[in-house]
């Protein structure tokens, strides 16, 4: 190791082959060189640096003294003496010496000095000016710009500037979470489509899960190649497909030598006593077809209105409405279509009272019978 003092920075050689220099805390590489090399001295009036390796041969560097000068106030806190070195120091330099002040936390000087749009970007960011970082980012634009700048703008709150970053940068994740907090159904259907086309499958399925495109959901999963996936969700949310989703499930699995397993798969139509409420199935199916082409005209603002029918399960509200219209009405009349409190309670032969004795509404009962539909 080598070195000598120019002033208050200190230049030196390591055994990594790295010409280094030093002004207080601050150590940064000047030169990455090719082999070991010994310091001679430093001509201020030359700015130049002579070192001198093994075999005798001179090899000098260019090391402005004004620099040097410069950094030493930097470091010192002495901007206004670095201010007066300035003028010393050709442009070709700000750039560098603008990394060196942000290395020292100071970004305002940084900005101010920097000549590069992509390190005036990156400054711009990291201050918080948005308008500045945008307009050096249309000049010189890249995704992790566009990025950075859609993170800024959401914090803001500029959700217009935030979106139109999201669409530069292809995040359809982040349009994803825009458009549903928006409720924007036309935000969300041009996700779908772009998110798709992206091989961004699981955007696209939730986008058209929100949108309630079922049919799309279904085709999503089929084209992934996710059989099983499709099947259950065809039988719970769209059962007049479970039967072909099921098909091309068995059909991949005996492609994939699992014969057994593909036979041992039950349809609704092939096995209709192993889907017993198959039926009530697809009529809840087409009463949610109905239900939902009646919202298509409901803007988000309507939600307080319906959000105790989110979540419903029509299949049971059905089969209640059934048994409602068909059960027994109060005092023993039949069903009258009036909801009844509580559900029915059968009572067995030992909970029901002793013959003779008073049954609540006035009549006595009978030993005889098992139980007592109340």
């Amino acid at each position: 190791v080598t070195g000598c003092w120019v002033g208050d920075c200190f230049l030196y050689t390591n055994g990594s082959n790295r010409l280094n220099y030093c002004v207080g805390s601050e150590i940064a590489t000047m030169f990455h060189l090719d082999r070991p090399l010994f310091i001679l001295g430093y001509l201020p009036k030359e700015n130049r640096l002579y070192c001198v390796d093994k075999d005798s041969a001179v090899v000098t560097f260019q090391v402005l003294l004004a620099v040097l000068e410069y950094k030493t106030a930097v470091v010192r806190g002495d901007l206004e003496t670095a201010s007066s070195i300035m003028p010393r120091i050709p442009p070709s330099e700000h750039n560098k010496l603008a990394r060196f002040l942000e290395s020292q936390g100071l970004r305002e000087e940084a900005m101010a000095l920097a000549t590069d749009p992509d390190f005036k970007c990156e400054l711009a960011i990291a201050l918080g000016r948005l308008e500045t970082a945008v307009e050096y980012a249309r000049q010189s634009p890249s995704e992790l710009k566009w990025s950075q700048l859609a993170g800024l703008a959401t914090t803001k709150g500029d959700f217009v500037l935030a979106e139109e970053c999201m669409r530069e940068c292809r995040d359809h994740a982040g349009l994803l979470t825009l458009g549903a907090a928006r409720g924007d159904s036309t935000t969300l259907a041009g996700i779908a489509g772009d998110s798709l086309g992206a091989g961004k499958m699981n955007v696209s399925f939730l986008c058209n899960f929100m949108l309630n495109q079922l049919d799309q959901c279904i085709d999503i999963l089929v084209s992934g190649g996710r059989f099983a996936e499709a099947a259950v969700f065809a039988r719970t949310y769209k059962p007049s497909r479970a039967t072909e989703v099921v098909e091309l499930w068995k059909s991949d699995l005996r492609k994939a030598g699992d014969v057994r397993v593909a036979d041992s798969i039950a349809d609704p139509t092939s096995h209709p006593h192993l889907f017993p409420d198959f039926a009530d199935s697809l009529n809840a199916e087409k009463e949610a077809v109905q239900m939902n082409a009646q919202r298509q005209a409901l803007s988000a603002g309507s939600y307080p209105m319906y959000k105790d029918q989110v979540g419903v399960d029509q299949v049971a509200e059905m089969m209640g409405k059934a048994a409602i219209g068909n059960g027994v009405g109060h005092g023993g009349e039949p069903g009258n279509g009036i909801q009844m409190d509580e559900e029915p309670v059968a009572l067995s032969s030992k909970e029901a009272p002793y013959e003779g004795e008073e049954a609540p509404n006035g009549e006595a009962a009978h030993a005889g019978d098992d139980s007592l539909a109340v």
